[in-house]
């Protein structure tokens, strides 16, 4: 944690060297907030039996995209001197970010190659997109299956195979992967509406490219 605070305040000496001025350090202390808030988000829905879909996308929209995309796409602009496209950059990291939070839940889900442990969403109590659908949508001995799963450590084989028909038979699964195919979308075409041919778009392009070819195909 000490460590933590040194480097947080290097931070503040470096953007003071950069470049001065209060946009550079507004845009930073944004960034900041919406993390902290995000985070706060993120561990009070382990306590919440119930989350609405709104509260799950403000939370990936802070938790996530902020300082993952926006922010940073937002700095580099400032930095460079750029900062006309501020709106753009916004829509553009909400979008990547949104979809790349949704592509984490279904990875957690369907795959048991991504370094990760399969299924710690349900271990952990953490609501996602997937588990929202099947408490807006599923039936109720699919609630209540979900419900008897939050917390448990461990997942038999057969137990991964029954969690994941689940989540597939509901529709979860679909829906989750159709939002976010649309969000990846939305990002390719604010790209090629504002950029066109630049080197930027080419940049952009193939980082949209790398987060898509993270799903198993």
């Amino acid at each position: 944690v000490l460590l933590g605070d040194l480097v947080f305040g290097w931070v503040y000496q470096e953007l003071d060297k950069l470049a001065p001025d209060a946009a550079l350090r507004s845009c930073f202390q944004k960034m900041i907030d919406e993390v902290i808030f995000g985070q706060m988000l993120d561990v009070d829905s382990t306590t919440c039996d119930v989350m609405s879909t709104k509260s799950i996308h403000q939370k990936m929209l802070f938790k996530t995209a902020s300082y993952t995309f926006i922010y940073p796409l937002q700095l580099g602009a400032l930095l460079a001197g750029d900062n006309a496209l501020e709106s753009v950059y916004y829509s553009l990291g909400s979008s990547l970010g949104i979809a790349y939070q949704m592509q984490d839940d279904l990875l957690d889900i369907i795959s048991d190659s991504t370094g990760k442990t399969p299924f710690s969403d349900i271990t952990n109590h953490q609501h996602s997109i997937c588990t929202q659908y099947i408490f807006d949508n599923g039936t109720e001995d699919q609630k209540d299956f979900l419900r008897s799963q939050w917390g448990k450590m461990n997942f038999s084989s057969d137990e991964k195979t029954v969690l994941r028909n689940m989540f597939s038979d509901s529709g979860a699964i679909a829906y989750a992967q159709q939002e976010m195919n649309q969000a990846f979308q939305q990002a390719s075409h604010l790209v090629s509406s504002h950029w066109l041919q630049t080197e930027s778009a080419q940049s952009l392009e193939k980082l949209i490219t790398m987060l898509i070819n993270r799903m198993p195909s």
